[in-house]
């Protein structure tokens, strides 16, 4: 990877940055967080972990009878489905799950039983547990860190369900156009997955990044649809001031048959999206599901469709950057770099080169 001054960037520069957008929780969230921790704690005699047994239902197949006596089915991974999913607000919520999965263990098991007795072990430390967590403030839960246990200031972040600015609200799962200083024409394309303010104020998002062609390095015969973009596996904090305005970013399956319902293209700009790209490998996966993209809480949502009177074809185009071919390349020629400019930006310019490299299918 060019760094703009034409020396290969390392590979521990952060432009290479890749994962997925840090996790930011509510205090109620961290309450629950920090007591399905010392549930995990608490051990048997033997040293194994009491809340084993709990962390998936009974197969239907052998226990049949299971699925008859208890009405009401409850697990760990189910637990922690809602968790993920943000399906719980409020402890009490989040306690109740818990309360049923355990007396739904005693109501099956033999008071006798090992699942019995650390039932009702878990049962106390879940109590016990709550009351520790319920006494803490929301200023020392979120200035906790990650771990909920205490930390630096600089990591207290407090979720913000939306954002109010210059006239939009913003909301995660947005599109938005982030400013972009390494080409200012070009607005970075982009989806909101966090949004929060930190203990001076200020109000933040980290959105995912969306390449437009000519910021990717690719084959030089690759063609792209007009208004394509590309996801990228870069999820980069950006202060709202950077913030320009929304957009939409639309799964090429849906693009061809209408646009989103009472959206004007005048001033929200529709971009179309088809592939995942690997910054590192210099290589595109088609994208086989899309709400595997966006944010795990706006994935049961949907948008409504204004469709075209008629579905219309769409047709790709050659590279806009296939003229930066050398005259002299090689099939064999090593895979050229982007052309980087400021950290926290998309590259001022993609690279071409002449060998093909094939396209697979990305979940």
């Amino acid at each position: 990877m060019d760094d703009g001054t034409g020396k290969r960037a390392p590979r521990d520069d952060p432009r290479r940055r890749r994962g997925r957008p840090p996790r930011v929780d509510t205090p109620m969230e961290m309450r629950i967080k920090n007591i399905l921790k010392a549930l995990r704690r608490l051990k048997d005699d033997a040293g194994n972990q009491r809340i084993m047994d709990f962390d998936k239902l009974p197969e239907k197949k052998e226990f049949p009878e299971y699925y008859v006596q208890i009405r009401d089915p409850m697990a760990v991974d189910i637990v922690r489905k809602n968790i993920k999913r943000r399906e719980y607000k409020s402890v009490e919520q989040f306690l109740g799950d818990m309360e049923l999965m355990f007396e739904n263990a005693k109501i099956f098991n033999e008071e006798d039983s090992d699942i019995y007795k650390n039932a009702v072990a878990l049962q106390e430390e879940l109590r016990k547990s709550a009351e520790i967590e319920n006494a803490r403030t929301d200023e020392e839960l979120a200035g906790a860190g990650e771990d909920g246990e205490g930390g630096s200031r600089k990591l207290f972040r407090i979720p913000l369900d939306k954002i109010e600015h210059k006239g939009e609200t913003y909301r995660v799962g947005d599109w938005i156009h982030i400013v972009n200083p390494n080409d200012p024409n070009k607005p970075t394309v982009a989806q909101v997955f966090r949004t929060w303010k930190d203990s001076d104020g200020q109000v933040w998002i980290n959105a995912c990044w969306y390449y437009r062609p000519e910021q990717t390095v690719h084959w030089v015969e690759k063609k792209f649809y007009q208004d394509e973009v590309v996801k990228t596996g870069q999820y980069r904090d950006h202060h709202i001031d950077e913030v320009l305005g929304k957009c939409f970013v639309m799964f090429f399956t849906r693009y061809s048959r209408g646009r989103p319902k009472g959206l004007n293209e005048a001033k929200t700009p529709v971009y179309v999206c088809e592939s995942r790209y690997n910054e590192n490998e210099r290589h595109f996966n088609k994208i086989k599901t899309w709400k595997s993209c966006i944010p795990d809480e706006v994935r049961g949502q949907d948008y409504e469709l204004d469709p075209f009177e008629k579905q219309r074809t769409l047709k790709k185009m050659p590279s806009p950057i296939a003229h930066l071919l050398p005259a002299n390349a090689k099939e064999g020629d090593p895979l050229p770099e982007a052309k980087m400019g400021v950290d926290n930006a998309p590259p001022i310019i993609g690279a071409v080169f002449k060998r093909a490299r094939r396209e697979t299918v990305s979940h």
